[in-house]
């Protein structure tokens, strides 16, 4: 049966299996019933405040309103198809540079530029040659992504306790001369 014809119950137990599927492929293990910011956390060697900051940052990537991973899913469910192939639709616009991929150009850009001392005249040469500085600014909202605020203190936190503050205030340096 299509989407729209499954029971509620059905449907959640059915994205819940999904998830946990998704999770697995995408970490070469089994599927799991623990939660999957716990699955990640032990997978990457992580647990306490560490696993907490994951959970939140997964809430936060999640509730985004109508983004266009969320359209596309909606879209894909909304031709009757079946609920994997929406979640594919999700995945693979998720993926795209324009939106959570953007999260893989941030960190290759960091890499990049390698030290707060090269920040300035990296981030001015890219402006200059009119390149987009992925992950500071967004389409939508013209002021600041409201997930913003809550990311970037988590950013913070995790440096911090982490002991390296190098991608953390690199990433604020560059987020100043991008606002300037």
């Amino acid at each position: 049966a299509t989407a729209w014809q499954r029971e509620n119950r059905r449907l959640w137990s059915g994205a819940a299996e999904l998830l946990r599927a998704m999770t697995a492929a995408a970490t070469a293990s089994n599927p799991s019933t623990k939660p999957i910011h716990a699955r990640l956390a032990h997978l990457w060697g992580v647990d306490g405040e560490w696993a907490d900051l994951l959970r939140q940052s997964l809430v936060l990537a999640a509730d985004h309103e109508l983004n266009a991973s969320a359209f596309a899913a909606r879209v894909t469910a909304a031709t009757l198809s079946d609920m994997h192939s929406a979640v594919t639709s999700a995945v693979g616009t998720l993926k795209g540079p324009l939106h959570g991929g953007a999260n893989e150009a941030v960190m290759r850009m960091l890499a990049e530029i390698g030290d707060l001392s090269r920040v300035d005249e990296d981030i001015r040469a890219r402006l200059t040659r009119k390149e987009k500085i992925m992950g500071f600014g967004h389409r939508v909202y013209k002021t600041e992504d409201p997930r913003a605020t809550h990311l970037r203190a988590m950013s913070r936190e995790l440096a911090e306790s982490s002991g390296d503050t190098r991608w953390y205030d690199m990433s604020r340096r560059i987020a100043r001369i991008v606002n300037e």
